[in-house]
């Protein structure tokens, strides 16, 4: 109930400008809202959102340019 997991696009990792924006939020001064669909159709067209109010970063695993440094 006090948590939501959320995976970003892949341009969106920790070292980027909005997942930087994304994980320093609060000391930036930026309030994240969330919007969440249901489903992704709703009588064929798109679902609405529905708004489940502000949130608060806790913590990232992971990354795609993290799993590339090898490569």
């Amino acid at each position: 109930d006090t948590h939501f997991h959320w995976q970003s696009q892949n341009a969106t990792d920790p070292t980027s400008k909005r997942g930087d924006e994304i994980i320093r939020h609060a000391a930036l001064g930026i309030d994240i809202h969330l919007f969440v669909r249901d489903t992704k159709l709703a009588v064929g067209k798109a679902a609405p959102f529905t708004y489940h109010g502000r949130v608060r970063y806790q913590s990232h695993q992971g990354s795609r340019a993290a799993g590339q440094q090898g490569n």
